[in-house]
């Protein structure tokens, strides 16, 4: 039994993200079922926390 109000395809769904923070930090959605949203989201670490962790390494 599906427990969304309303159809919606994953287009429409990623479109709603757009120009937000969803979109910001690269929140795509990739598979919806009658219970459940699966999305992916990347996971970086800027250089600048590397480096600041190297510095602390070393001291």
């Amino acid at each position: 039994m599906a427990i969304w109000k309303r159809d919606i395809d994953l287009d429409a769904l990623n479109a709603m993200g757009d120009n937000s923070l969803v979109a910001h930090i690269g929140i795509r959605f990739t598979a919806i079922g009658d219970d459940y949203l699966e999305a992916v989201m990347p996971v970086d670490t800027p250089p600048l926390i590397l480096s600041a962790c190297c510095t602390a390494a070393r001291r």
